[in-house]
């Protein structure tokens, strides 16, 4: 987004946020979190599924923010 902040040509950026939180299930939010990106080994998921189905009964709720960022071409 530099680029664009250091462009006269664009007005200041304007954000929006939208929190929302979701239950997920062990392997929804191991699915989730690969979209994500990061280094992690397939046994680490395999922990994280274990973890979220002996210790959180199965599910946890994932807190997010959805972000959207506006600016205007002058």
């Amino acid at each position: 987004m530099q680029p664009i902040r250091q462009d006269a040509r664009f007005d200041e950026f304007r954000v929006h946020h939208h929190p929302f939180e979701r239950t997920l299930d062990a392997s929804t939010f191991v699915a989730v979190t690969k979209t994500y990106g990061g280094d992690h080994t397939a046994e680490q998921y395999q922990a994280i599924e274990r973890i979220i189905n002996v210790d959180f009964g199965g599910a946890i709720t994932k807190v997010e923010d959805a972000a959207l960022y506006l600016v205007t071409r002058l």
